[in-house]
């Protein structure tokens, strides 16, 4: 199926910039050296967001795709490009993230359309793309440890720390389309007994790399949990999706907050970050499969709204609760609200206990 889109989209394959529907190649782009080009789209490859190229003109990383060529408000340089004869008005921001995100909605309808599955079609591109994500991770580590000078160093403890906790998340995305069809698959392994603490821990290691790449910073950890509890290899999910989630949706420069808090007969855990905010309606269907927010949507095309889904089905498979609240719009960027969002984690040791006890 070929590419929907109004503007240019850079080729990775082809190493040159294609064609939309609305905005074609401008004279600008072909008259461009292509080692040149090619550097610049290498340099933001993993950079999400706008951008501005050595001609002058603009370039938007959605995450999966490079759109290029055109002017956007904000992200291009005038005298550059003023004897250009191609059609390049000047393009808000947030009207290139709502025709991204048209183009993907668009993009969907005709493969579903063209192609009868007996599968998930969506389940699988999700888990490739989790996959694609975490291999990638793992090969930026093992590439930086290659390339260091003090093999015993810290940073490199670190980076294979790093490695090790990539390696486990490919294996838990897998493990998730295993659970959706053969949830007995999962459960018929005998849980045991392991931290949560260390379980975020473990995700936040993971993530170091892609929170850097999106200038975003996870601060250390407030409180801990000394309690450990009954668990499948599946629960390694939970935190990674919550901690990725709000790399994912926060703006650059912003922090995450993890939090835990225990007592006697229960314990707490609270992940807050900044997000798009969520329409009406939208935060009682938040956990619900396939569904993502609008403004979610506008900021990240990639995902298809399984992550929550999931997140919150393996909760309840550990007797654990998993919440979300969402503070009144905050700020704007690129025309789009933001929000304070907290997810919590709630477990009740004395119920559970009660639990295990009917069980046996």
């Amino acid at each position: 199926m070929s590419r929907i889109s109004a503007i240019p989209v850079w080729n990775v394959e082809t190493e040159q910039l294609e064609g939309g529907c609305f905005s074609s190649v401008s004279d600008v782009c072909l008259k461009q050296n292509k080692k040149t080009c090619k550097k610049h789209y290498e340099r933001i490859k993993n950079l999400k967001g706008f951008h501005e190229c050595p001609a002058g003109l603009s370039s938007y990383n959605s995450g999966e795709s490079i759109y290029s060529g055109v002017r956007i408000a904000g992200y291009y340089t005038k005298n550059k490009i003023k004897n250009s004869s191609s059609f390049l008005p000047t393009i808000p921001p947030n009207v290139i993230l709502e025709s991204v995100s048209n183009s993907k909605s668009i993009e969907r309808e005709i493969f579903e359309g063209e192609v009868q599955a007996e599968f998930d079609k969506d389940l699988v591109d999700f888990c490739l793309h989790e996959v694609r994500k975490y291999n990638l991770i793992i090969k930026r580590s093992s590439e930086e440890y290659l390339t260091s000078k003090d093999f015993c160093s810290l940073d490199n403890e670190k980076l294979m720390k790093t490695v090790f906790a990539s390696s486990s998340s490919i294996t838990n995305r897998l493990n998730i389309y295993d659970f959706e069809s053969n949830p007995k698959i999962i459960t018929a392994s005998t849980p045991f007994q392991a931290s949560v603490f260390q379980k975020f821990q473990k995700a936040s290691h993971c993530l170091e790399i892609y929170a850097r790449d999106a200038g975003v910073r996870i601060s250390p950890f407030k409180g801990r949990l000394h309690t450990n509890i009954d668990m499948f290899p599946i629960f390694d999910f939970v935190p990674h999706v919550l901690l990725e989630n709000a790399i994912k949706y926060s703006p650059s420069n912003q922090t995450i907050e993890v939090a835990f808090k225990e007592h006697s007969d229960s314990f707490e855990i609270k992940v807050e970050s900044i997000g798009p905010s969520l329409r009406d309606g939208e935060e009682h269907k938040i956990f619900n499969k396939k569904i993502r927010g609008k403004n979610a949507e506008l900021v990240d095309t990639s995902g298809g709204g399984y992550g929550l889904y999931f997140a919150k089905l393996i909760c309840e498979l550990h007797n654990i609760n998993l919440a979300v609240n969402v503070e009144g719009s905050s700020v704007r960027l690129n025309n789009i609200p933001y929000s304070k969002f907290s997810f919590v984690i709630s477990y009740n040791k004395l119920h559970n206990k009660a639990l295990q006890r009917t069980s046996r």
